[in-house]
């Protein structure tokens, strides 16, 4: 089967092919000119014969999860069908660029625009939640600014419709999605819900923010890094990334997703923080009481559609007080260490689970995790260590921010470069501990980084700012 003839050829009778826009998942874009309407549209036409009779599936999947969703952020369907047996998408047309586009021409956006994008993309999101339709492959490429400044979420075409389980396209192990932006549970082959879709639009952010996802290198690579790896924080990268939209986007990027926000609270605090700056630290949760256990080696992939590139991060810490402890002395920093060490050693009393597969339309309707008995994993002649604790993971986010605070205090002049070196150094042989279940090492490297800042404090190689302000704002001693 060839391409269509553009000159006299009417798709579906009515639509007159004018020149391609560029190519989606499964199919090419075109614009086009309704000529019962008299108005242009874009039409997707499906490839010709695809060696995947899957593809027609899911190009028809779009077809039924974008036509269900009217939505100002979400690109509008007005009609489908099929021609000569091709079935083909007609949608609105729209004029302004894909962000994956303004990346490679800008680099890195402003930090106001990204708030907008996160509002906007989160908004189209939610319509789609809110009807069982998890998008799957939310990246810079699917979002798309109009002239007039408003973001549409683009392509369903791998979406998962809650109450069509029956022909479901991914079966547990096969994974879909773009590799740079795909959840710890979509590289696992898992159920994915709405928790996904913030996952990779915290990838997407932290792209806009930096001007590279969290995660680079081969596929395989990528992907062990989306479950195992923690993420610099986006202000290591980006100095003038605010505090407040830093800590957002690490938590979206949580490993696990019953520590993602909900929806609401992440726009909540999106809006807060464009105000004054400071986040409500309520709209992070809490993390849950059991231990998740994530993969150690990287899944088999069924060939991407798109080039690799990869996104993973650590959870939050849980909301604390916000007073500001660390100025009553050195004595504070020390019970703050003391408490971190004991969230870190509680770990290891705590039973192992997995989460539960959730496949409800929203993200704050959240499964609870179930422990569950667990065969040991370990043998006495080749010992593994045990999987990070959640609590651990909300400690490997805190590490992240703690090195974006000191970066920025060593940026101000307000600490001995002798004294940063020696935490960072710290922080860093903590974050190995941690990931080799060392828990009780870490502890050690926590209460030598506690004596370190107090030192320095006395010694007056550190003055107030942006490293005392944080350990306040973490509620460390208190």
């Amino acid at each position: 089967m060839h391409g269509p003839d553009t000159s006299t050829a009417l798709i579906g009778g009515r639509y007159r092919l004018d020149s391609t826009l560029g190519r989606g998942g499964m199919g090419t874009v075109w614009r086009a000119f309704d000529e019962h309407l008299r108005r242009p549209v874009a039409i997707k036409l499906l490839d010709d014969s695809p060696d995947d009779p899957s593809v027609r599936t899911r190009f028809l999947r779009e077809a039924q999860a974008a036509a269900r969703l009217s939505h100002r952020n979400v690109v509008s369907v007005h009609d489908s069908g099929e021609d000569n047996g091709r079935p083909f998408l007609v949608m609105e047309l729209l004029e302004g660029d894909s962000l994956s586009n303004e990346l490679a021409r800008r680099g890195p956006l402003p930090i106001d625009e990204v708030r907008d994008v996160a509002v906007q993309a989160t908004a189209g999101l939610s319509a789609a939640w809110a009807l069982g339709i998890v998008h799957r492959d939310v990246k810079p490429g699917n979002l798309f600014r109009t002239v007039d400044g408003t973001v549409k979420v683009l392509d369903f075409g791998i979406a998962r419709i809650a109450d069509d389980a029956a022909t479901r396209l991914t079966q547990d192990g096969t994974v879909l999605g773009t590799v740079n932006y795909l959840a710890p549970e979509q590289a696992r082959g898992r159920a994915t819900d709405a928790r996904t879709d913030l996952y990779s639009l915290g990838c997407v952010l932290y792209e806009l923010l930096c001007g590279r996802p969290p995660f680079t290198g081969g596929i395989a690579e990528v992907m062990y890094a989306h479950v195992n790896t923690p993420p610099d924080a986006p202000s290591t990268l980006r100095p003038d990334v605010p505090e407040d939209l830093a800590q957002l986007v690490l938590a979206l990027l949580a490993k696990s997703p019953d520590q993602r926000p909900d929806p609401d609270a992440f726009q909540a605090a999106l809006s807060a923080g464009a105000g004054d700056g400071t986040l409500p630290l309520s709209a992070l949760p809490q993390p849950p009481a059991a231990t998740v256990s994530y993969a150690t080696t990287p899944p088999t992939l069924t060939a991407p559609a798109h080039p690799p590139t990869a996104v993973l991060t650590a959870a939050e810490p849980p909301p604390r007080s916000r007073r500001a402890l660390l100025i009553a002395g050195p004595a504070v920093v020390l019970v703050g260490a003391l408490l971190l060490a004991f969230v870190l050693t509680r770990g290891d009393n705590q039973s192992t689970g997995q989460p539960n597969a959730v496949s409800g339309p929203s993200a704050s309707q959240q499964a609870p995790i179930n422990p569950v008995n667990t065969p040991p994993t370990t043998t006495p002649d080749a010992p593994e260590p045990a999987p990070p604790t959640v609590a651990d993971i909300g400690t490997f986010a805190w590490i992240s921010q703690l090195e974006a605070a000191l970066s920025s205090q060593e940026q101000q002049g307000g600490i001995s470069a002798k004294a940063a070196q020696e935490i960072r150094k710290k922080l860093n042989e903590a974050r190995k501990k941690l990931g080799k279940n060392e828990r009780s090492d870490a502890v050690e490297e926590f209460h030598e980084i506690a004596e370190d800042i107090a030192e320095s404090r006395q010694e007056g190689k550190l003055r107030p700012g942006p490293l005392i302000d944080f350990i306040a704002r973490s509620g460390l001693g208190g």
